[in-house]
């Protein structure tokens, strides 16, 4: 039963429209740090990597094909836009979730609860969330060019660049995975606790 309460709680707050909860401990202001200068360098390397593809896509002669790469590229470049977009949305509806547990488990703990399982749970779930949304930014910076040769070696190169997208997209879809499966591991702690109740389920909200 309380297996049921923790899916059915998960599924109402996840896609209710909550603030973002805005983490402001020294770990999390790093992590940002760190993103933003790994972001920094993926924007150069992506610039390097636009004006190298017009260079090679200008060699190719057959104007059918230029046009055939020029849109398979634009299409890759729209579904990463779309999809991190999507994952970005998840992450921050998990941030609100994180931002209601953190207020319960310090309720709990105030009445005299023992919350440092809940506590630890948190930590991790706040370090997986940290974690997806640099995975994710960091893709939704990416730009993909085939390694373009010569007209002989076009499909290959193509079926490369896509290869790397989907391949790129599962890395950090599995972060965001994980992120998710933190934050059931600390609503489970929390039903442990007596935190989690059918009203709040159905009302998407925690008391």
């Amino acid at each position: 039963m309380s297996k049921i309460i923790i899916v059915l709680f998960l599924s109402i707050v996840i896609f209710s429209p909550m603030t973002v909860f805005a983490q402001t401990n020294s770990a999390t202001l790093k992590s940002r740090q760190i993103l933003k200068e790994r972001l920094d360098a993926i924007k150069e390397e992506r610039k390097q990597k636009i004006e190298e593809f017009k260079e090679k896509i200008a060699a190719i002669k057959d104007e059918r094909k230029k046009a055939l790469v020029e849109k398979i590229v634009e299409k890759i470049s729209n579904s990463n836009e779309r999809l991190t977009a999507r994952m970005s949305a998840a992450l921050a509806r998990l941030s609100s979730i994180l931002k209601n547990l953190s207020e319960k488990a310090a309720n709990l703990k105030a009445s005299g609860k023992d919350t440092s399982e809940l506590e630890k749970a948190i930590s991790q779930a706040e370090t997986a969330i940290e974690e997806a949304k640099s995975a994710v930014a960091a893709q939704a910076e990416k730009k993909y060019s085939a390694n373009l040769i010569n007209d002989s070696t076009l499909r290959n190169a193509i079926g490369e660049m896509i290869s790397q997208f989907r391949k790129d997209l599962r890395d950090a879809h599995k972060k965001v995975a994980a992120a998710r499966q933190a934050i059931s591991k600390a609503v489970a702690e929390l039903a442990q606790l007596g935190g989690v109740r059918n009203s709040a389920t159905q009302s998407g909200n925690m008391d």
